[in-house]
């Protein structure tokens, strides 16, 4: 779990004094400064000012928007993908007129290893930040992440694109994840760093703001993404901003989109991992997807 860009909330526990482990949602949340000051571009086409995922910004899916698509080392149209951002250490090697990547390497819990980066407490989205909780736990392989990046990047017309990377170590369960755009810091009350968490229930600092946005994704049994939405938050709770799709591809404007790798691809030059932890050079179909939000 990494703050500097954002972070993971990998939930397996039920919460504190509970032996019985519920499905898995991870959380990663990222925040960035200056979301909020952003102006929209207004009486632009559509296609022109929200496009996601043919704009040659970033490699995001292909040009056609084909399901099955994702990769992360590729070449299928203008702009950069997630290898030519990080080096084998994850760091940033080349921003392509970004504003900011990030490369987080998540704890796994594989052979039945603990995780002391485990969202311990309830997964309701629109529980306030103020009961979060964070320690050490066991998480379900289909719902363990690997390696997750982030970009952040404008368009010509000045609209804000963000993108995601994740790697899920067994890609055919069915799982829940959801990635939270914070225009305000969110960071752990205690560092992430040896001792970690040693109450066993530590907490989060920061605020959700409102306008800040949640991008929900459901995953089929069989890995497929069988469901994307986005909701915004109003102060209280997630509201619905019928944004959303089913399946891979785009929403009807284009300010949305989310792929999974289809056929096995080449991962990263950092290491990438199956469910039993072992190092691997390719990804199997649906252990990798990304997605891109117009925030603005």
């Amino acid at each position: 779990m990494s703050t500097l860009f954002g972070g993971l909330r990998n939930s397996a526990s039920t919460g504190e004094g509970s032996s019985q482990d519920k499905p898995s949602r991870p959380r990663v949340w990222l925040w960035m400064m200056g979301i909020a000051a952003l102006a929209l571009v207004l009486a632009l086409p559509l296609n022109l000012a929200f496009a996601v995922h043919d704009d040659g910004l970033f490699e995001l899916g292909n040009t056609n928007g084909d399901v099955g698509s994702a990769d992360i080392v590729g070449s299928e149209q203008p702009g950069p993908d997630w290898d030519d951002l990080f080096n084998a250490s994850g760091d940033v090697v080349d921003l392509h007129d970004g504003l900011n990547a990030e490369f987080f390497i998540d704890e796994m819990a594989f052979k039945g290893n603990t995780d002391s980066t485990t969202f311990t407490s309830s997964n309701k989205n629109n529980e306030p930040l103020s009961v979060w909780r964070w320690g050490t736990g066991n998480v379900p392989s289909k719902s363990d992440l690997s390696n997750v990046y982030f970009y952040a990047k404008p368009n010509e017309f000045g609209d804000l694109i963000v993108y995601a990377g994740l790697e899920r170590l067994d890609p055919g369960g069915d799982s829940h994840l959801d990635i939270e755009i914070n225009q305000s810091a969110i960071e752990l009350d205690t560092p992430h760093s040896p001792p970690f968490c040693e109450t066993g229930s530590c907490e989060f600092i920061g605020l959700k703001s409102p306008d800040d946005i949640l991008v929900v994704m459901d995953f089929t049994k069989g890995g497929d993404l069988g469901s994307v939405d986005v909701r915004s938050w109003d102060g209280s709770e997630w509201v619905d901003g019928n944004n959303g799709f089913t399946g891979e591809g785009c929403n009807g404007d284009d300010t949305v989109c989310a792929f999974n790798n289809g056929d096995s691809i080449p991962g990263g030059d950092w290491p990438n991992y199956n469910r039993q932890g072992t190092e691997i050079t390719d990804l199997d179909p649906n252990a990798f997807t990304e997605m891109g939000v117009n925030v603005t």
